[in-house]
Formats: C-alpha cells, structure tokens, sequence
C-alpha cells in the first residue's frame, strides 16, 4: 500500500486529498502498463503540461475574439438574442414570450448578464440596421432551383448590409454593443475549456497525452471557437453544463458534501435558467446519485431544493401565464407550422437530418451555416471522427476483454458512466428535436453542451491509434494541426466571407463601361462561357468605384435580352455600399447562373450588366452608350447540346 497526494488543479484552485491507494491506482481501468509505455505517458513534467494548457487557452482566446470580429449580427438568432437583451437593459422586465420570431420563450439568465453590460451604451440605429436586408442574403441560394435564375455566389454569408460605421473603433452605437456582450461570449467559451481540462484530469490523472488531445479537440474545434465569439445563450449552457458535469463527476470521485451539493445545486439551477436544453442535465446527476445511493440520497435532496430555489420561478411563471414551463410548447404555438410529430419522417429522412447536423458539426459558420470551407478541411474532421470513433469502440472492447481478468476502479468506472448518460442523452434530444420541426432543423450547436464528452471520445479514441513510445510527440502534432486548422477557418474563410472579392493579379478580358459618374465595369472573367443544360456557371465581374453615390446602388445582371428577370443585388455582392465607396476602390463580384435542364441547345444569351438607383428608380446610363442597347452586352452564355 502506498499513501500519495492527488492534486486536482481547477481554475487556480487545488484540492489535495489523501488516500491510500493501491499502486495500479496510476492506472484507472488496472490495466498493466510496460515500462516503455509507462514512460512514454511520464515523458511530459506537470510543468510543462501546465505551460502547454496555457498557451492552448491563449490560442482560444485569440480565435474566439477573431470570430467576434466578424460583422454584427450574423450569427445564428444573434439578432433575436440581442433584441431579447436591448428589452431587459431598457425595462428589466421580461417580455411577452407569445412574440413571433424572437428568443422571449428562452429562460432570461444569459440576457440579464449580456443586458448589464449593454445597459450604459445607446444603440439608436439598431432599427436602421435592421432595415438594411442583404437582397441575396436569402434562402435563394441553399436551394438550386432548375430554371434561369442568376444569383450571387459569395452573398449569402450576409444577411444584412453593414456600413463602415460598424467597423473599429466602431461608431456605430450597436456595433459597440453587440462588441461587448460578445466578449461575455468569449469570456464563457474561456471558462468552458478550463472545466472540461478539469473533467480530463479525473478521467485520465496519469495520462497527459489523453488529457491534451481532448483539450486540444475542444480548444480548436471552429464551431465551438465560432459559438465563443457571438451574441447567444448557447455559450452560457455549453459552459454551465460543463461545470454541472465536472462537479458531478467529483461528487463521484471523493464522495459527497453539504458543500459541493449547494455548489451543485446552483450551478444546476443556473444552467436551467439559461436554456431549457439543461434538463437533461438530469441524467447525469440523477445517475451520479444512484451510484452512491445510501450517502447521497440526503445530499440530492440539497441539490434539488437548491436547484428549484434557483430557476424554479422562471418555469412556475411560464406555465402559470403561458401554460408551458419550459418555452418549448410556445415556440410552437406562435409558430404552428415549426412542428411535426415523431413518425412524420421516415428513418431514411432521420437519418438524412443527423448527417446534416454531422455536416455542420466541426466547421460551419453564418447565420444559416452558409459560410463553408475549403474539402480538404472537411476530409480532415472526417478522417479525425472515423478514427476517433472507431478507435474508442477498439479501445473499449480491449478494456472490457482485460477487465474480466483484471479488478476495476469502480470510481473511475461510474465517472466514464456519468459521462456516457450525458453524451447519450444530448445525442438522443437533438434527434427528437431536429425529426420534430419542420423540414428537418439540423442544429448542430445543440451537441456542444456535451462537448467534453465528445472531446473525450475522440481522444480516447486517437490516442488507440499513437504508438506507446510516440503518445506525447504525436498528441503534440495532433493538437498543432488543430490550432492550424481552426486558425485557417478564421483567417481564410470566415472573416473574408464577409469582404468585397479582390481583383486578380490579372484580368483577362478587360473592359471599359463607365455607369454615369458612380463606377466603371473593368472587366470580366471569361468574354464567352459554355454551359449545358442543367449546369450551374459562374460570371465574374471586375468593378472600380469612381465617387461615392447619393444613394444607395444596386448591380443588375440579366440573362437573355429581358426575357429573364434581372436580378439586384448590393455591389460586391452584399459586402460594400456604394453610398461608401472610395475613388478608385476596386473589387470582383462572382454569380451564378442555373441552366434549367431543358434550354434548348446550340443557343447564345447575352448577360447584361448595369448599376439601378433604387430610389429614383431607374438604371444609370452608360456613358456614350444605351444600357439597353447589344452594346452593352459584357459575356456570352452559350448553351451546348449535352
């Protein structure tokens, strides 16, 4: 027998407990260990772990802020979420949730601590932000109808038009606003890293290479890094359902106290004020109870008094004025067509929708999960589930093989237990919940309450793969890729979906169509393009600013001499004003033109370009030319037999 200390190191605190221990403690599951595979795991000193953690949470805060730079209001409801805070930082009384397309059905907790720090900034032009829709920011482009319709290629990533004025230092009094409460954001995704590393060390005390690639997966997984940087209650949940499991899983590991079940308690309660999605947080604390019945039944019962004293108002208040406590039967009530019974879709229509969460899980951004990557980051996360996945079910079969022969720490056992209930339990919710709304919602942020226990999954899993002498050097290598990988969805893809298209170093087809004294065409990509029937193409165009405009412009494009309606659309697709223009800024705009499969073959439509004033209603001309007339034609569609 051998007494040791155990430090268990959580946000700047240590708890040092004294037990007695048998040596194969060091190895929770008491599977033997040889001595090259147990130096391998002691090749990293605590110091070293400590300064890796460190730069790891430096790395996250730099890319949850960099996500937070992006344009306000472009995240998933982030409009609805701030709508709900701008009402408590002016009334402090909580709205009436019968409202349609708001966020007033959610519990207020996450709102009341955003409306705090809103509360002193005035954001008198967030209605006129409002009024400013992104033309092509709508649905048109997720869906790819077959008939002649020309949209832009790059616009859906905005909803809205945004002005310079929403640009640093921000003189915009929204874009000042939505800034901060955005740092709250931040600040939570800070406190859920720190939690989940906590988790990681009980799960694996001895194991540093399993604790820093599960860190490593959370730290540097982009959803979440982009969940961090934007206005939503989902970061308060994601957090306080972390915290709820780690406390947990210590009241498994050293027993229960009247301390931590108030502790417990109102975290719980806390997690339940900020979102309904936290009453599955029962499970694991119900099943942690179980576990240790006969001493933690009287400890339950604190946690639930405390847990009711906390957010029982809120759910007591909504079933007494709306006769729904959680919220959730009201979203369906000012929304009757948002529901589906379970059984409306078919198993293969499930399934459809759990591969679009799947899609969405790792690396998709916007306010309708439309700003993508590049393949081979997606070919990555794939490669990085198949091997995680199936390295957990490999890894799990050998355990359970060596565990018939060999004693298990049933502590260690009923934390990975308390574990699986939450990973179940969330994957269950989201199933019923996306086959329940109409046409399939695949929500995928609803799995990252539970991201340490995915975290945990793929590491346990990776690590199945890394050779024993190797776990410490690849682990490192892997957690890098990561960094590297989540880095570049910031820098290459997710900031610059939201910014007018640059010029090429050279342009092909240059052009010299000047629109009155506003712009000028430059030139286009390609003079002819050659398409066939069922095709999607893409024109682009090449823009220099002359001045800025009095009004508002749009850019026109048509196909076929008007027998095809035109479409308008913001210059730059979406992304630059012209009322804001600068002499001489340059900037490349790419639509797409959809060729329904029954245009006839062997036939030459003209693409006519031009720039509409909205407000006078009328298209500007061009200088010494006709906009209507076939000079003004600047590419060719030409639709070949199949």
């Amino acid at each position: 027998m051998l007494a040791r200390k155990r430090h268990v190191s959580y946000n700047g605190f240590k708890l040092i407990a004294l037990e007695k221990r048998l040596v194969e403690e060091h190895n929770p599951s008491n599977i033997a260990l040889d001595e090259t595979e147990s130096k391998s795991y002691l090749s990293i000193t605590p110091r070293q772990e400590r300064w890796i953690v460190m730069l790891v949470l430096a790395a996250f805060v730099a890319l949850a802020i960099g996500f937070s730079l992006g344009p306000i209001l472009e995240g998933q409801d982030e409009v609805l979420h701030y709508r709900f805070v701008r009402v408590l930082a002016d009334t402090w009384q909580l709205p009436n949730q019968m409202i349609t397309h708001s966020e007033f059905q959610q519990p207020p907790l996450y709102y009341y601590l955003a409306a705090l720090i809103k509360k002193p900034i005035a954001d008198s032009d967030f209605d006129e932000l409002l009024a400013r829709p992104n033309p092509g920011g709508t649905f048109t482009a997720l869906f790819r109808l077959p008939n002649w319709q020309v949209q832009p290629s790059n616009d859906t990533t905005a909803r809205l038009v945004h002005s310079r004025a929403e640009d640093f230092p921000y003189q915009s009094g929204t874009a000042r606003a939505v800034h901060l409460v955005r740092l709250l954001s931040v600040a939570l995704g800070v406190g859920t890293v720190i939690t989940c590393y906590g988790i990681l060390q009980m799960l694996w005390p001895d194991r540093p290479d399993c604790r820093l690639l599960g860190l490593g997966i959370i730290a540097f997984w982009p959803l979440f890094n982009y969940l961090s940087g934007y206005v939503t209650n989902d970061t308060l949940l994601i957090f306080l359902s972390n915290l709820t499991l780690y406390l947990t899983m210590r009241q498994v590991q050293y027993g229960p106290s009247f301390r931590q079940a108030i502790v417990l308690g109102v975290v719980l309660g806390g997690a339940l004020l900020s979102k309904a999605n936290a009453l599955l947080l029962i499970a694991p604390v119900g099943l942690a109870l179980l576990l240790d019945w006969r001493r933690a039944w009287r400890f339950g019962l604190i946690v639930f008094v405390t847990t009711v004293t906390i957010s029982g108002w809120w759910y007591a208040r909504s079933a007494m004025v709306y006769g729904d406590p959680t919220g959730l039967i009201v979203q369906y009530k000012v929304n009757p067509g948002a529901y589906m019974p379970i059984g409306t879709l078919s198993f293969v229509d499930s399934l459809a929708v759990m591969g679009r969460i799947y899609m969405r899980l790792w690396a998709r951004f916007g306010w309708m999960y439309n700003v993508v990557v590049s393949p081979s980051i997606y070919i990555f996360f794939d490669t990085l589930t198949v091997a995680g996945v199936t390295g957990a079910i490999l890894s799990s079969i050998r355990w359970f093989r060596q565990s018939r022969s060999q004693p298990v720490d049933p502590i260690w056992l009923h934390m990975v237990s308390v574990i699986i209930i939450m990973g179940l339990g969330t994957l269950s919710a989201v199933y019923v919940f996306s086959v329940t709304n109409s046409g399939g919602v695949a929500t995928a942020r609803y799995l990252l309450p539970a991201i340490c226990v995915w975290g945990s999954l793929f590491a346990c899993g990776l690590g199945f793969w890394i050779p024993h002498h190797l776990k410490i050097p690849v682990t490192l290598f892997v957690v890098t890729v990561l960094a590297v990988v989540a880095t570049t969805c910031l820098l290459k893809y997710f900031l610059p979906a939201y910014k007018p298209l640059p010029l090429p170093s050279k342009i092909e087809h240059s052009l010299a169509i000047q629109y009155e004294d506003a712009a000028e065409l430059i030139g286009v990509g390609a003079s002819t393009v050659y398409a066939k029937p069922g095709e999607i193409i893409t024109i682009t165009l090449y823009w220099r600013a002359i001045q800025p405009t009095e009004h508002d412009l749009f850019t026109f494009v048509q196909v076929g001499n008007g027998r095809i309606p035109l479409l308008l659309d913001v210059p730059a697709t979406g992304h630059l004003r012209s009322t804001e223009w600068q002499p001489g800024q340059t900037w490349a705009e790419c639509w797409q033109v959809y060729i329904p499969p029954d245009a006839p073959p062997q036939t030459v439509y003209p693409v006519i370009v031009g720039l509409s004033d909205p407000t006078e209603n009328r298209q500007l001309d061009i200088v010494g030319r006709d906009v209507w007339e076939v000079g003004s034609t600047v590419i060719e569609v030409v639709v070949a037999a199949h």
